[in-house]
């Protein structure tokens, strides 16, 4: 999840599929993966959009019960917020 936002590959790919008006579907920190939609000086895709993710406060309390490893180097809702979506 940590380098989904950098996948160049992965921004091709959900461009195309956003392009052609395929569904998206993300799950739990999944919508981090549509940050990808900026790797390679793209315009993100899903500006506008609504969507749900785990939230930076919750993010934030997680290592203690062991669902991460450790903190966030990143804010994911931070990040998707900035770039206009809705959470």
């Amino acid at each position: 999840m940590v380098n989904l936002p950098e996948s160049v590959e992965l921004g091709r790919l959900l461009h195309e599929a956003h392009d052609k008006g395929l569904p998206t579907v993300t799950l739990c920190h999944g919508p981090a993966a549509l940050l990808a939609t900026k790797a390679g000086e793209k315009e993100f895709a899903y500006g506008g959009y609504k969507s749900v993710c785990f939230t930076d406060k919750t993010d934030g309390t997680t290592p203690s019960f062991g669902y991460l490893p450790g903190q966030m180097p990143w804010k994911c809702q931070e990040a998707l917020e900035t770039q206009g979506i809705e959470i």
